[in-house]
Parts: C-alpha cells; sequence; structure tokens
C-alpha cells in the first residue's frame, strides 16, 4: 500500500498516537491520546473499541453497560480544543445549557426555512437510507423550481422560445 500523497508530490507522513489504556473494563478498551507532537498542541482523543474477538466482538449487556460508560467518560472530558477548532458551537457548563441551546434555536428560527429543511434532510439523508436521500431530492427540487433560473426555463417552455440560460452562473 503507497503512503498518501501531499499536492507537491512528497509523501505524507501520519504517525499514530501513543494510546493508553484507561478504566477497568471486561468488554471494550478505552484509550487515550495527545495526538499532537510536543509543543503543537494540547488535548486529548479517545477511542473506544469493543474487545471480545472470542465471539466476534459481540454484544451483551455488559458491553452496552460499558459503552455506555466509555461514551460519558469522553463526554465529560474537557474537548475546549473542539470549539477551537469549530468542531461544536460552544462550550458551556451544564446548568447553561438549555439557555445556550435556546438561544441558538432562536438565532436559527430567524433563517430561511427552507433552508432549514434542506439542511435537515441533508443531516438525515444518509441514516434514513433511500427514504432519506429520496425526501432530499425531493427538497432540492423544490428548492430549484423556485429559483430564477428554472423559472427562466419554464417560462421558455411555455413561450415556446430557447431558454436564455446564459444570464446564470456556471458552477462546477
Amino acid at each position: 500500500m503507497s503512503q498518501p500523497q501531499r499536492e507537491s508530490g512528497s509523501p505524507t507522513i501520519r504517525p499514530g498516537a501513543e494510546w493508553r489504556r484507561e478504566g477497568e473494563y471486561r468488554d471494550i478498551r478505552y484509550e487515550t491520546a495527545n495526538p499532537f507532537a510536543e509543543g503543537e498542541g494540547g488535548g486529548r482523543i479517545a477511542k473506544i473499541t469493543i474487545d471480545r474477538p472470542e465471539v466476534r466482538n459481540a454484544f451483551r449487556p455488559t458491553t452496552v453497560e460499558e459503552l455506555s460508560h466509555a461514551f460519558n467518560v469522553a463526554r465529560e472530558d474537557p474537548a475546549p480544543q473542539a470549539l477551537q477548532m469549530g468542531l461544536v458551537n460552544a462550550v458551556v457548563p451544564l446548568e447553561q445549557l438549555e439557555e445556550e441551546t435556546v438561544q441558538w434555536c432562536r438565532e436559527m428560527l430567524a433563517l430561511s426555512p427552507f433552508a432549514l429543511r434542506l439542511m435537515k434532510a441533508s443531516f438525515h439523508a444518509a441514516e434514513d437510507g433511500l427514504s432519506g436521500i429520496q425526501q432530499l431530492a425531493h427538497d432540492t427540487n423544490l428548492l430549484l423550481y423556485s429559483a430564477e433560473e428554472a423559472q427562466e426555463g419554464r417560462n421558455a417552455f411555455r413561450e415556446k422560445r430557447r431558454p436564455e440560460f446564459e444570464q446564470f452562473p456556471k458552477r462546477p
């Protein structure tokens, strides 16, 4: 297998992290690491692995309990770096969570309702399988047909003329 390449053609070296096992678990491994080279940054990452190869990693109640516990440990790990990286919108103490969430909801509700509908459909499309993808396609068609470009096509058809699509930008 070849090394990943940078645009310049030189190989990109991606060393692994030095993982440290944490917690006492029977069915899973909970490991953390600092993914940065010395002096490049702070923070930790967590890796949770089901570790029951003898039964092909089959779940049992203990596995689910341990996963739940490990996810809670990871969630409670203080992840300000996630805010700096843009992975989360805000980091707040639990007692301020509802107030912060309602504020974000107010901001979202001030946006275009159709744009929000399209964004929600795109977030859920993969998890909803074919029906999610179908909903996304439907919503996208609604947006397309309400655009000036689509209106030009419709009007040209009705008026039995060639559409003048040259006035619209070409996008890759």
